[in-house]
């Protein structure tokens, strides 16, 4: 029985991000995982919990019940859909990782957690601009614009989210 639990497990890490958009490089959600707990130890300057760090590795597990559904799409959804959306994709990581669900995080982590995961999405979309992808400029945007509004002025300030939404820009635009 463990082992389909693996097997599960490295299914999930095998879904593919950004199929909706054209991409140069694929990008796996194991790959994402990884990349989104190494930018959560950045910000926390190391001092990330346990707790964040299994969360980040296993933020997006769910998607293997339902797909990587763009945000767009999921802002637009009626609450009671993206709310089903949400148990689904729980259920499924309980069912890989069995007491997950009951990692507690601080709201000050949780933030932290959509930091890293917009903040690696953003960082997608620098990779593929600079490969001469210009159909990631408008999602890079759109993450631009997550990370503006997790890192307004009542808020803790990373500096290091701003140089990454500048880089972004000027590789974009020249700016």
């Amino acid at each position: 029985m463990q082992h389909r639990r693996i097997e599960r497990i490295r299914a999930a890490g095998s879904i593919k991000r950004f199929h909706t958009a054209r991409v140069i490089k694929e990008e796996t959600v194991a790959e994402h995982s990884l990349n989104v707990a190494a930018l959560v130890l950045v910000l926390t300057e190391g001092e990330a919990s346990r707790n964040l760090l299994v969360r980040a590795m296993t933020h997006d597990h769910g998607e293997a019940a339902i797909g990587d559904i763009p945000a767009n799409i999921k802002s637009r959804m009626p609450l009671e859909a993206r709310q089903e959306l949400e148990l689904k994709e729980s259920e499924e990581v309980e069912l890989m990782f069995p007491g997950l669900s009951t990692l507690h995080l601080s709201a000050e982590e949780e933030r932290i957690l959509h930091l890293a995961d917009r903040l690696d999405g953003l960082l997608k979309c620098t990779d593929e601009v600079k490969m001469g992808n210009q159909h990631l400029t408008i999602i890079g945007e759109r993450y631009c614009e997550y990370l503006a509004d997790l890192t307004s002025t009542d808020k803790p300030f990373y500096p290091v989210v701003w140089d990454i939404i500048h880089n972004f820009r000027e590789v974009a635009y020249g700016r």
